[in-house]
């Protein structure tokens, strides 16, 4: 996905949602997903720029400082995992 933020983003700023599906029911424990990142890039302004709602994917700014003349973009690993 190529998501845009404006480089001026203010701390809680939304900048993707990350999506996926289990094959079970998802409305059983066993059909559910969980979200986490597992690694982002650049370090700058901070190491840990963006967070992410475990349970809904939205991934938001931790800080405001994006500075599109520092990084052109940011790239989130982020592995999805069954509850169960």
């Amino acid at each position: 996905m190529a998501p845009t933020t404006h480089c001026r983003a203010y701390r809680g700023s939304s900048v993707m949602q990350a999506t996926a599906t289990d094959s079970d029911d998802s409305t059983t424990a066993n059909g559910m997903v969980r979200y986490r990142i597992l690694s982002q890039t650049p370090h700058s302004p901070i190491p840990n720029m963006f967070t992410i709602n475990s349970e809904t994917g939205d991934i938001v700014t931790v800080a405001a400082g994006l500075d599109r003349e520092v990084s052109v973009s940011c790239v989130h690993r982020v592995p999805v995992t069954p509850t169960i």
